[in-house]
């Protein structure tokens, strides 16, 4: 039953996101008084909206992946354990914790619930190897924009996602006309193209140019904060206008509470 994941992003009535969520934490070091502390000066509307951006796609992410743990047999107090500690961490590892594609995630979380019933595992132990697993590899996420309604491929024995990507197909000169698929790694820097893009493919970014990297090779543009691959595997998909929309009343209730 795992998919078709619903896209409806606007989880202001849910109680998953409430705490902690319900106001603009330090995305940059992963405490709650980013907007509190009176020496930080926000320099532009630009860098609001990046930072509530990144904020609402890794919770929108974390309760993707809540789902998961829950149908792989955690339990309500072993989730919500696992949700503290990703939750206090900087943003660049909560980015980089949350890129596991859909197509491993649940297969991966039910090899740790039967660690975990084994009593060979617990929430720390479990968060520390999917972060350092995730830095091995140079792992994060990015954003691909469009309009078509790309849907993962389904093991109908089991009804779990068999393979979900999104293949490239506009030919890149830089790399010999090859078709490439592309994403951004912020805000700022996305696709903005004819329109608004109704789909966020949030997909998995590779740091790295290394050519032995196991899950494929990316190329990124640092300078423009976009890479590139053949193939982009999924981490989730979302309602892109639900999220902006969200982003919108966030940054102009905050500009008008300061002032």
């Amino acid at each position: 039953m795992i998919f078709e994941r619903e896209i409806n992003n606007d989880h202001s009535n849910d109680d998953r996101v409430t705490g902690e969520y319900s106001s603009l934490e330090n995305l940059e070091n992963g405490s709650d008084t980013f907007l509190e502390n009176s020496d930080v000066k926000i320099s532009s509307r630009q860098r609001l909206e990046n930072l509530y951006f990144a904020r609402e796609v890794c919770n929108a992410v974390e309760m993707d992946a809540e789902d998961d743990l829950y149908e792989a047999g955690f339990d309500a107090d072993f989730i919500d354990q696992i949700k503290t500690i990703v939750r206090a961490l900087p943003l660049d590892d909560r980015k980089r914790i949350l890129s596991y594609p859909a197509e491993i995630r649940k297969t991966l979380f039910l090899r740790w619930a039967e660690m975990v019933k084994e009593d060979f595992a617990n929430p720390e132990s479990m968060v520390e190897f999917l972060l350092t697993n995730a830095k091995k590899y140079h792992w994060s996420i990015g954003y691909h924009l469009s309009d078509k309604d790309i849907k993962p491929e389904i093991d109908h024995m089991s009804g779990d996602i068999k393979r979900w990507e999104i293949i490239g197909y506009e030919e890149d000169h830089r790399n010999n006309d090859l078709p490439m698929a592309y994403y951004s790694m912020d805000y700022m820097s996305r696709y903005r193209g004819k329109g608004r893009s109704r789909f966020l493919y949030v997909v998995r970014a590779i740091l790295t140019e290394d050519s032995d990297n196991p899950a494929g090779r990316h190329f990124m543009d640092y300078e423009n904060k976009w890479g590139r691959a053949a193939r982009l595997s999924v981490v989730c998909k979302l309602d892109m206008h639900a999220i902006e929309e969200k982003v919108a009343r966030d940054v102009e209730k905050t500009l008008n509470n300061r002032g």
